[in-house]
């Protein structure tokens, strides 16, 4: 345990990204979702988006683009 600074964890596969990101500890602070000067800052990219649906899709996309095939 670390109290000096909050921990960082990479995550390599999208199984991985996707349950780290859809946990209650991992949700974005509260203070983000009132400004939508926030919303446009962060948008709803691969990391940032909280449907599944709309993230699988993406995800999706990205595999084609950088896929070595």
């Amino acid at each position: 345990m670390n109290w000096l600074h909050p921990q960082c964890e990479a995550a390599i596969t999208p199984q991985v990204t996707l349950c780290l990101l859809s946990s209650p500890s991992c949700s974005p602070p509260s203070f983000w979702h009132p400004f939508p000067v926030s919303c446009r800052l962060f948008g709803q990219g691969l990391v940032s988006e909280c449907d599944y649906g709309r993230w699988y899709k993406q995800r999706r996309v990205m595999d084609l683009a950088f896929s070595r095939r």
